[in-house]
């Protein structure tokens, strides 16, 4: 009952903007719970509901690692000849690989 557009909403995010948890109707449930449930690629997702058309959209704004890494990025750098460290330094920033002893 009451407005749909109240059915879903999210109640706590991580630090990156993944859906910790969301209230479902009188529930919470956690993010990991709702990818599950739908079927999505992340749990960084947005759910919106249009009134007009009485249906829910829901897009997701990733692959759900949440580590800044894409795997379809990273391989397709190394098609192109990218080294580890290259890939690596691409998508972490400022970082430095070294060898651990």
């Amino acid at each position: 009952g009451g407005n749909p557009a109240l059915w879903l909403s999210p109640v706590k995010y991580s630090d990156s903007g993944y859906i910790l948890q969301m209230k479902v109707g009188n529930q919470t449930v956690s993010g990991r719970e709702i990818r599950s449930a739908l079927g999505l690629r992340s749990s960084s997702f947005e759910v919106d509901y249009d009134s007009a058309a009485g249906i829910f959209t829901v897009d997701t704004l990733g692959y759900g690692h949440g580590v800044g890494l894409s795997q379809y990025g990273a391989d397709y750098m190394a098609r192109q000849g990218s080294s580890f460290e290259e890939i690596l330094t691409h998508y972490y920033t400022g970082a430095q690989l070294a060898i651990m002893e």
